[in-house]
């Protein structure tokens, strides 16, 4: 899969992210879900703010829809901020 450039700053949330990606690429929850190899609930809580993401969702997002190195140390830190922490 070709990555589509989507830009991100280290003021957005993760569920801003996510949706950003999927719509970028055309994509359903479902069919994002299943290029990260998660459930489609997992994806929806995440859009949804229920849960917060991690460490191996960062990568996973990274290594499908990534650009670059910048890309997936500012993706860290907003997944990071949205745990609390002060990045």
């Amino acid at each position: 899969h070709k990555a589509v450039p989507v830009p991100i700053s280290e003021k957005d949330t993760l569920p801003d992210v996510i949706a950003r990606i999927r719509k970028a690429h055309g994509l359903s929850q479902k069919d994002m879900a299943k290029r990260l190899q998660i459930t489609p609930q997992y994806l929806c809580d995440l859009e949804q703010q229920r849960r917060l993401g991690s460490v191996e969702i960062v990568e996973a997002i990274v290594d499908e829809f990534g650009n670059g190195p910048k890309w997936r140390r500012v993706l860290h830190a907003v997944v990071a901020r949205g745990h609390g922490w002060d990045v």
